[in-house]
């Protein structure tokens, strides 16, 4: 699983590489997440277009992770283009979209964080 940045308007834009989303990547996902609050990055976009399959493991990683970057003061965005059945399935049944906010493409995601 790879983690390919960006940065776009001093937003980091996450692209997630991998077809499968599963409890073998969710560590290795969850630490390089951690890694943010050390990097100074505040603002990160995760990208969610090519991920054909995720499971809970990797959504509990993810929402944990969260959190935790929260009180260091960075924040988190979500790009969920295409309609794979499963992973938004997962994110609704797991409310994880109350954690997160959601955007059908990076340029909305990205604008998002001008708006606070």
């Amino acid at each position: 699983m790879g983690f390919p940045e960006e940065k776009l308007d001093n937003v980091t834009v996450v692209k997630l590489d991998c077809a499968t989303t599963t409890e073998l990547s969710a560590s290795k996902f969850k630490d390089y997440l951690m890694n943010f609050m050390y990097s100074g990055k505040k603002r990160v976009v995760l990208d969610f277009s090519d991920i054909s399959y995720i499971d809970s493991a990797f959504i509990g990683a993810l929402i944990l992770s969260a959190r935790v970057l929260r009180t260091t003061g960075s924040d988190l965005r979500i790009v969920r283009t295409g309609d794979h059945g499963h992973i938004w399935s997962l994110f609704e049944a797991s409310q994880a979209f109350a954690d997160f906010p959601h955007f059908r493409n990076i340029y909305d995601a990205v604008s998002s964080f001008s708006n606070n």
